[in-house]
């Protein structure tokens, strides 16, 4: 791809796992002592207290663990204990997904209820009229969605779509879940043919945008209570790309709806997956689709403060490759990962038992398992936790990949060390710690800042760059 290296064998520590043996996640970064200090900020006075931070410090009062190494006892645990974590298979979740956060029911309500509304069930009975009579549209559409490096490519591919198109048209009445499909594909689609357009999109063409994504998202009901299929499956992803940038409820409610169904089809166990019958490569898009999911969950997840559902140790598949030079794919399945095992060393109620020598040597690991991340990240994107780092943005083709991967890096480097940099953390961790960890945070917001300045003048560039300037004499 322009303007990015490919990696190399030996970067790419996807490509080392074996396809059909269960696997697990090792860092391949350098030995270190102690989280390395970030170069001084210029002032850490006005560092926010992080009291109001999503992640408890203490563990509750009433909690009661069993210790599975001595004899079984209720005894509040008080160590670490690196046993495996008990998986819990149908828990509702559904109210934690549909509350992300508590500011939904302040000051414009009104309007969100509006919107919310605006988006009630109607049932399909037909492909969406903006595109059904449009074939060379169609085909556009087709084709910037499967082009995009995440998305609908990385669970769909377009010879299977083409299938399910066909056979839609020769039972419309019998397809309904798979119209909500094909039109979520061409609504993605869409935005992908505006995004590698490299024009500047006016807001006519944004808000047309949201109007097609809206279609399928009006079918979300019926498809969610339809029976467990990998279809259903599918469909629910596909709606899944398109609702983050509509409306968050909206999008978690079709998460979670995920979740239940891929429990329900047993897509974590490779040996249980669907039946006798079924073809390989149904069972390789179940797989990819599975892991896509993951990728959103646990983020979608960390990023509110609650526990992710999906857990990569009870899956006994690894990512899938994408078969490209820069396999994005699977960069967003380990960064699920590292950020899931980050937020399990540090947060659960048995990590905030741990001693503060225990919790320092927690914080490293998970620092490293972000750093070895970003090391075996595509060769201009491991510099971006640099603060004179440049992206380059130019190539539309990876411009909204390249932006989501600098955003979670440092969405992680607040979600490790930001609770652990406030007066908050007195006694939890050691005053060094506690300084490094407010560097950190302060060189990531620096950073933040200057690729927003950097991101807010190209923009302007784009704004401007086709319009016509008055000549003066």
């Amino acid at each position: 791809m322009q303007g990015l290296a490919p990696l190399s064998e030996n970067q790419n520590f996807v490509r080392t796992l074996p396809g059909s043996a269960a696997w697990s996640l090792q860092t391949e970064v350098e030995s270190v002592q102690s989280i390395p200090s970030a170069p001084p900020p210029t002032d850490i006075g006005g560092v926010p207290d992080p009291n109001g931070s999503l992640w408890p410090l203490f563990p509750t009062d009433t909690d009661w663990q069993f210790d599975f190494d001595d004899q079984l006892t209720t005894e509040p645990n008080t160590t670490f204990i690196s046993a495996a974590s008990i998986a819990v298979n149908e828990l509702d979740l559904s109210q934690s997904y549909n509350h992300p956060t508590l500011g939904s029911e302040s000051a414009g309500l009104s309007r969100n209820l509006i919107e919310y509304l605006s988006l009630s069930e109607k049932c399909h009975d037909g492909f969406a009229s903006w595109y059904r009579n449009n074939e060379t549209l169609m085909e556009s559409c087709k084709a910037a969605c499967f082009r995009k490096p995440v998305g609908i490519s990385n669970f769909l591919t377009m010879p299977y779509l083409d299938s399910i198109v066909r056979e839609t048209v020769s039972r419309p009445r019998e397809g309904s879940t798979s119209i909500s499909l094909i039109d979520s594909v061409m609504a993605f689609g869409y935005q992908a043919y505006l995004t590698v357009s490299q024009r500047f999109i006016n807001s006519e063409e944004r808000n047309r945008a949201q109007y097609y994504a809206k279609i399928p998202l009006r079918s979300r009901g019926s498809v969610l209570r339809s029976p467990n299929t990998l279809l259903k499956f599918q469909t629910i992803l596909a709606m899944t790309t398109i609702s983050e940038q509509i409306d968050e409820i909206i999008h978690c409610e079709l998460i979670a709806g995920a979740v239940s169904c891929a429990r329900a089809l047993k897509l974590d166990y490779r040996d249980l997956m669907h039946g006798a019958n079924t073809s390989n490569q149904d069972k390789d898009l179940a797989k990819r689709s599975l892991w896509y999911l993951y990728s959103i969950e646990a983020p979608q997840c960390l990023r509110h403060g609650i526990s992710p559902v999906l857990n990569h140790d009870w899956i006994d598949h690894s990512p899938p490759q994408a078969g490209t030079e820069a396999d994005w794919f699977s960069v967003q399945c380990f960064y699920a990962i590292v950020i899931s095992s980050a937020a399990e060393m540090l947060y659960t109620q048995r990590a905030l038992r741990q001693s503060l020598i225990e919790r320092e040597q927690k914080l490293k690991t998970a620092f490293e398992l972000l750093e070895g991340w970003r090391k075996h990240l595509p060769t201009p994107l491991q510099e971006l936790h640099k603060q004179n780092t440049h992206l380059i943005l130019d190539d539309c083709r990876v411009r909204d990949i390249t932006l989501s991967i600098f955003r979670q890096y440092h969405e992680a480097i607040f979600m490790i060390c930001f609770p652990w940099a406030g007066s908050q953390s007195d006694g939890r961790v050691s005053e060094d710690c506690r300084r490094k960890s407010v560097e950190l945070c302060v060189n990531s917001a620096q950073v933040v800042l200057a690729i927003a300045n950097q991101i807010l003048n190209l923009d302007i560039l784009d704004r401007y760059a086709d319009m016509p300037f008055p000549i003066r004499d």
